[in-house]
């Protein structure tokens, strides 16, 4: 799937082109949208199995 085109994505602070990344096995990603309003920054973590498939994601830091 492609991100929908109102969204950046970046990864290690660099700009990936077309918003498209894979996803490593057994690997934690922590997704954060900082805002430029009064919104409170939020994030979620994401975990991926042996196959690199999201296995589960905790957003209860989301404000």
């Amino acid at each position: 799937m492609r991100p929908n085109k109102n969204y950046d994505v970046f990864f290690n602070d660099s700009l990936v082109p077309n918003g498209i990344i894979s996803l490593k096995p057994k690997t934690e990603y922590n997704v954060v949208h900082i805002s430029d309003g009064d919104a409170t920054p939020s994030s979620i973590l994401i975990k991926t199995d042996k196959n690199g498939v999201i296995e589960s994601v905790d957003k209860t830091r989301c404000e």
